[in-house]
Parts: structure tokens; C-alpha cells; sequence
């Protein structure tokens, strides 16, 4: 059990890292925190917390890169383009209860989604960004499955949304504001 903590000037932060069953786990519920009220006044930045607005969403993003890592000049640069599309259906069955489905799909120009120009789990090309449920019973909001999240700067814990691929865990979240700041605990798969 390795334990990092960190000092904000404001308030004192600790996480603890750990294995359980093989899989990486962060006890107890990763970073548990109180966070300055001047500096986080809302819920987590891509997190299921923030206002939900029912209906259908979508986003396509291209994304060009020139690349030429060759120590020598004998190597050409490699042009390709990602394409990046997501298609999401946020559901509100009740005022307490928000469910949500998130579809990627991101591959290179002309290629057919086997290889390199598959998502990082499926070689199909086609994988889930994010399946989650909130339930908001009062002032303490709990989600369960797979969800974005990014706390503070994003240096420990972010979603990586300028790569191509971005990043999504498994597992259960919690937030719940305070007078004095908010609380936000996480218990993931890494």
C-alpha cells in the first residue's frame, strides 16, 4: 500500500493506492477530498454530476497529425487523420434518477478499424465512452458505471479528451457539496 499525499495550501489531500483481486483499486473511494470552495464551485469537470439535458448529442472531430520522430532525414513524415465520433443518449426517468450512453467510434482515414486504427479495446472500432446511472436521492449524488472524470488539473485523474481515443473508468462515484467546498469520492478499475 503506497500512500502520496499532497498539500494545496488550503487543505491536506491523500490517496491511497492499492491491489485487490488483480485489479488496481483506490482505497478508499480514490481521493476523497474536501476541495476550496473558490477554486471547485461545482461538481467535477466531465463528471456525471453537472446538469443533464435529456435528448440525443453527437460530436465529429478530425484530428491531422505530421509526424516524423526519425533521428535521421532519411525518414519521410507520416500524415494521417483520426476521426473521432461519439453519438449519446442522456435519459431523466425521474428527478432523482439520470441514465446515460455514450458511443465512440475513432479510426484513421481509410482505414477499416483493425489494427492501428482501432479504439483501444475494440479492434472493431466501436466501443463505449461512458454507460452510467445517477441516482440524487438529496444532497449526496451517486453514479455507478462506466464515466468520465477529471479532478483539479487533471495531473492524477482526467479523461484525456485532446487524445484521440479519450479515457473513461469503471466503477462508482460520489459528490456531495458542502458549505466550505465539495466532496468528491471515487472508487475505480485502473
Amino acid at each position: 500500500m503506497k500512500k502520496f499525499t499532497q498539500s494545496s495550501g488550503v487543505l491536506p489531500t491523500a490517496c491511497y493506492f492499492g491491489r485487490y483481486s488483480n485489479l488496481a483499486v483506490v482505497v478508499p473511494l480514490l481521493c476523497s477530498q474536501l476541495l476550496c470552495s473558490q477554486l471547485f464551485a461545482a461538481a467535477p469537470a466531465d463528471s456525471p454530476f453537472g446538469p443533464a439535458t435529456p435528448g440525443i448529442s453527437g460530436q465529429l472531430r478530425p484530428r491531422t497529425e505530421l509526424n516524423k520522430k526519425g533521428f535521421t532525414d532519411s525518414l519521410d513524415p507520416v500524415l494521417s487523420t483520426h476521426l473521432r465520433t461519439r453519438l449519446s443518449y442522456t435519459a431523466i426517468p425521474s428527478e432523482k434518477l439520470t441514465a446515460k450512453v455514450e458511443l465512440q467510434d475513432t479510426r484513421f482515414f481509410g482505414s477499416e478499424g483493425i489494427g492501428a486504427g482501432a479504439t483501444v479495446s475494440n479492434l472493431k472500432g466501436l466501443d463505449l465512452l461512458q454507460g452510467y446511472a445517477v441516482w440524487n436521492p438529496g444532497p449526496l449524488s451517486l453514479a455507478l458505471g462506466r464515466q468520465k472524470m477529471s479532478l483539479g488539473s487533471g495531473r492524477f485523474l482526467s479523461t484525456l479528451e485532446w487524445h484521440p481515443y479519450s479515457r473513461a473508468f469503471d466503477g462508482l462515484s460520489a459528490y456531495a457539496p458542502l458549505g466550505g467546498g465539495d466532496l468528491t469520492a471515487l472508487m475505480f478499475t485502473v
